[in-house]
C-alpha cells in the first residue's frame, strides 16, 4: 500500500509525512480485523486487509486516492467518453 500511495503522490518530504501517516491507518486497521477474526475463528493474523474494508476506507478517505480518480476520469474521456466505460461497466 505504502508503494502505492509514493506512486501516486512521488516522495516529496511534504507527502511523506502524509503517506506515513495514512499507512499506518491502513495497517492498524488491517491488525484489528485480523485480531477480530483470529479471535472469532482460530486463525492466524495476516496483516492483511480485504478489498472490502479497503474500499470502505477509500470511502472514508476519499481524498488518499484523488489523484487516480483524476486521472481515471481524464483516461475514460479521452478513450471513448465516460459514459462508454459506465456502459461497459455495468455489463461486467
Amino acid at each position: 500500500m505504502k508503494r502505492i500511495l509514493y506512486e501516486v503522490y512521488g516522495s516529496s518530504a511534504d507527502k511523506r509525512e502524509m503517506i506515513e501517516r495514512e499507512t499506518m491507518k491502513i495497517d492498524l486497521l488491517a491488525t484489528s480485523i485480523d485480531t477480530k477474526a483470529a479471535g472469532t475463528q482460530g486463525q492466524e493474523r495476516t496483516g492483511l486487509i480485504t478489498q472490502t474494508n479497503f474500499v470502505k476506507y477509500v470511502e472514508k478517505h476519499p481524498t488518499m486516492l484523488w489523484p487516480v480518480f483524476t486521472m481515471q476520469r481524464k483516461l475514460q474521456s479521452r478513450l471513448g467518453g465516460v459514459s462508454f466505460w459506465r456502459t461497459a461497466t455495468a455489463q461486467r
